[in-house]
């Protein structure tokens, strides 16, 4: 894709997100009880904005060096791609699946350490450190934070 597509494509997504966060903002966005209805909608409209200004950023610097982004010859589809789209599908319906019974502690690492360890190929060491660390610091957040409550599964027998 070339550079100046990317640019118009993220000026695109640009005014969806400001339009996003406009809607969201109409709504209470936080309360005593925690995050209300515009929370969400606000969160996903900022990350919009600001992934949308990166790619606008990094590919007019590109242009601007010379870089039309244009690929010198066919883009082929390699059998990894596909591996990986079919893993996460297939990890994410389990997720879905086990996540009341097992519990979002149980699930959520079992899938991240899944997707680092056999779909992204990372090693032991940095599958375990992300994928530990990345659960527990979203089940603080959501629970502790947000004060939203998961599900608890087989360790609500403990």
């Amino acid at each position: 894709m070339s550079n100046r597509k990317n640019v118009l494509s993220s000026l695109c997504l640009l005014i969806l997100g400001l339009f996003l966060g406009s809607q969201s903002i109409r709504f209470p966005i936080w309360g005593t009880t925690g995050p209300q209805a515009g929370f969400f909608p606000l969160c996903v409209a900022i990350v919009i904005i600001g992934l949308s200004l990166s790619i606008a950023i990094k590919s007019l610097i590109l242009i601007r060096a010379g870089d039309t982004g244009k690929a010198s010859g066919p883009i082929e589809r390699r059998s990894s791609d596909i591996y990986k789209v079919t893993s996460y599908v297939i990890l994410m319906i389990f997720y879905g699946i086990f996540m009341e019974r097992l519990g979002f502690l149980i699930t959520s690492a079992f899938f991240v350490i899944l997707c680092l360890r056999y779909v992204e190929r990372k090693g032991w060491r940095n599958t375990l450190l992300i994928g530990l660390g990345s659960v527990g610091v979203s089940y603080m957040l959501f629970v502790y934070l947000l004060g939203v409550r998961l599900p608890k599964g087989i360790i609500e027998w403990f």
